[in-house]
């Protein structure tokens, strides 16, 4: 599984995709809130912000780390809706990846998103 494969579903809204790719027991953080298991995190996460939000975006890999069974990376996240006078990303995203019998699945996300000001 990629990092582009994963942005390019949460970019057009694509539920079926997007729980191809994740774990039923991910674990998803956001500025402190916490989403636990595929349920929750489509439910109260994904469907809300779906409904308000189809702006795009540009997702940049910084760094992955990965052995056979675990993999972890981060990524930079630029909404175009949101002015800067710097290169500071809108979020940040921390990715856990787990090796099972049908493959990589994200078992715990991270989004730290920077406050508009």
């Amino acid at each position: 599984m990629s990092s582009a494969v994963f942005a390019m579903a949460l970019q057009q809204h694509d539920l079926q995709a997007i729980e191809e790719l994740v774990s039923p027991d991910i674990v998803v953080f956001e500025n402190g809130h916490r989403n636990d298991g595929w349920q929750d995190f489509r439910d109260h996460h994904l469907l809300p912000e779906f409904k308000v939000s189809s702006t795009p975006y540009r997702t940049e890999m910084v760094r992955i780390e990965a052995t056979a069974s675990l993999a972890w990376g981060y990524s930079r996240m630029n909404r175009a809706y949101i002015p800067k006078k710097d290169d500071t990303p809108d979020v940040w995203t921390v990715y856990v990846l787990r090796r099972s019998d049908t493959g990589w699945k994200v078992t715990m996300l991270d989004w730290s998103v920077r406050r508009v000001e």
